[in-house]
């Protein structure tokens, strides 16, 4: 081997050794939610930022709510197409698209720090489903389109206008409409607590953030969103599951769980338990099924009544009642 060649492999082990050192720095930044330090800032598109470097690119999606843009909420490096290294806010842990399933294709290495949303089926069939996040700040992180494979093996037709919580590992495909590695789908009836083990001191802080419906004395109503998604379901004949928080005149909380199955079909819990001001006897949950649901609307007020018992000791329940101004 001859001088001139001994010299030019040198210098390409040293450009070799020196481009790894910018990768695995600009790596390691990335897995820590920092911006790269040898990749070139090229464009700032709507809080997306992105960076360029020989051999891969950084995208880095910073807090509109802040004018720092080193705030990021999410921070991926990208090899070609494929994404090798993320890392964001909520979960602080970093993923790659190793992905482990059972028979049902459905993942079971779920975990305190996997990322979760809650999300509207726009889209159904037997293998897959579509899905639009509820939440303003998941659509951000991941898209108003999500596609889920559900498997060749799923026995599971879920209904559009049915509300999901999905965990999943962090892992998002660069598509659009968005792919991610699924670990569990969950309906409100799985994810929320059950109504007979909700915690005795259950608060209305506590009730708002789980996203239940709740009329406080005087008429105001919180997250009405989830009211009027869950009538346009009944509306459509999607099964639909939802959880009413009403006051008794002494401020004890009362707790409705209706759950519509379908073809006029509303199985109702009603939780009295929290009655301090009833008789002892009557502090127990009450199971019933309706075949009717009927608004009474007026100018001032809304109301919502099941009617004609199919079971159950009540011809007629009140679900909420609420002020429209």
């Amino acid at each position: 081997m001859n001088k001139k060649l001994k010299i030019i492999l040198i210098i390409v082990g040293i450009i070799i050794v020196l481009w790894g050192i910018v990768f695995l720095t600009d790596y390691n930044r990335c897995l820590n939610l920092k911006r790269p330090i040898f990749a070139v800032h090229v464009s700032n598109d709507e809080g997306l930022i992105k960076y360029l470097c020989v051999g891969y690119r950084v995208e880095a999606v910073f807090d509109m709510n802040t004018k720092c843009l080193d705030d990021f909420e999410k921070v991926e490096m990208f090899v070609g197409n494929t994404c090798i290294a993320r890392s964001i806010t909520d979960s602080e842990k970093f993923y790659t698209n190793e992905v482990v399933t059972n028979d049902n294709n459905t993942q079971t290495n779920e975990s305190d720090n996997d990322a979760k949303f809650r999300a509207i089926v726009t889209y159904s069939d037997i293998n897959k489903i579509e899905v639009k996040p509820i939440e303003e700040n998941d659509l951000k992180l991941l898209s108003d389109k999500i596609v889920i494979n559900l498997g060749d093996n799923n026995d599971i037709l879920y209904s559009i206008g049915q509300e999901l919580l999905i965990t999943y590992t962090g892992y998002v495909m660069e598509t659009y409409p968005v792919q991610i590695d699924v670990i569990k789908i969950q309906t409100e009836t799985d994810y929320k607590t059950k109504i007979e083990k909700l915690p005795s001191n259950y608060t209305v802080e506590q009730a708002i953030s789980d996203n239940c419906v709740v009329t406080k004395t005087g008429g105001e109503i919180k997250n009405i969103d989830e009211l009027n998604r869950f009538l346009d379901n009944v509306n459509s004949n999607q099964p639909d599951f939802i959880r009413c928080i009403s006051f008794t005149i002494e401020g004890d909380m009362i707790i409705t769980d209706v759950t519509f199955e379908g073809n006029n079909s509303f199985r109702v819990c009603l939780d009295s338990t929290r009655d301090k001001f009833s008789s002892s006897e009557d502090r127990i949950y009450r199971y019933f099924r309706f075949s009717k649901i009927d608004i009474e609307d007026t100018d001032s007020r809304k109301e919502i009544y099941l009617k004609n018992a199919l079971e159950g000791d009540l011809n007629e329940i009140l679900v909420l009642s609420y002020s429209k101004n």
